[in-house]
């Protein structure tokens, strides 16, 4: 991979952005579930207080501020319960869906990969 290549995503509203987090969650989730990433990564890519912070600046829909911060808690589960931590994502899976068949209805703007 060439050092410096970069993508930019952004989005034109708080809505666009919730859906976005939502289907990032999902996919980072699933990715989880299915021992395609580990949990470490996902905390790189995502599930990290950084990510928290930006949600929480953007005010963006609490459930879906709970469902990241209680995915930054992963780690805990895997290490402490593991045997709770499938069912824990499929629980985080299942909300996120919720909130993305909720959210998901209002109209989209721009592309998303500028």
């Amino acid at each position: 991979m060439k050092r410096g290549l970069r993508m930019n995503i952004s989005m034109e509203s708080k809505n666009e952005s919730e859906i976005c987090i939502l289907v990032l969650l999902i996919g980072v989730l699933v990715a989880i579930k299915n021992s395609k990433i580990n949990i470490e990564d996902a905390e790189h890519y995502i599930l990290n207080p950084y990510s928290v912070k930006r949600i929480e600046e953007m005010e963006f829909n609490p459930e879906i501020t709970d469902i990241v911060i209680e995915a930054c808690e992963l780690d805990n589960i895997q290490r402490l319960i593991p045997n709770h931590l499938m069912s824990t994502i499929e629980d985080l899976v299942s909300r996120a869906l919720s909130l993305l068949e909720n959210d998901g209805q209002k109209d989209i703007g721009k592309k998303w990969i500028d």
